[in-house]
């Protein structure tokens, strides 16, 4: 049943108990399940909602009947970020250690700080130093490439091998 609920001068009313809103023929509706509040748009016609702040929009749900959520501000959480597909955008910035249980492929360069190291073998990495490139198997250097033009290759952290600028190998 419909029923008028009036008017109010002040357009402030304290308290409205409804079971279920409809607007404009199911566009948005407001219900509940048991405990659970329901925000829904029509189940045919609807492309989801967006969100505006003064004006611009902050975040859209379900765009053209797709169930991505596109947001146009930081994101920031203070638990567990998942995702089962691909993320997708410009940058992500992780501050603290990304853990990835697939693979990791780019188009681009991958930058990183000085090391890059076996899992669960800290001691077997490949070390970025200013103008130097090391390799490490069990903490022991392998190779060691540096910018003043020699290039090292060792055993048990012993020199086997030297290259110099002239081209020169030493034994």
């Amino acid at each position: 049943a419909t029923y008028d609920l009036g008017h109010t001068t002040s357009k402030d009313w304290n308290n409205l108990y409804v079971r279920t809103i409809d607007i404009n023929n199911q566009r948005v509706n407001i219900s509940a399940t048991g405990t659970t509040a329901i925000f829904s748009d029509h189940s045919s016609v609807g492309d989801g909602f967006q969100f505006n702040h003064l004006g611009t929009e902050i975040l859209r749900l379900g765009n053209d009947g797709d169930y991505t959520a596109n947001f146009s501000a930081n994101i920031t959480a203070s638990g567990n970020v998942s995702a089962s597909g691909a993320i997708v955008g410009a940058s992500l910035d992780i501050s603290g250690m990304g853990t990835f249980t697939g693979n990791i492929q780019t188009t681009g360069d991958i930058v990183v700080g000085a090391e890059i190291m076996h899992s669960g073998d800290t001691d077997t990495k490949l070390r970025f130093d200013t103008n130097r490139l090391r390799l490490y198997a069990g903490n022991k250097i392998a190779f060691d490439a540096h910018d003043n033009g020699s290039t090292f290759i060792s055993s048990n952290n012993s020199t086997v091998l030297t290259l110099d600028t002239n081209q020169n190998a030493t034994f």
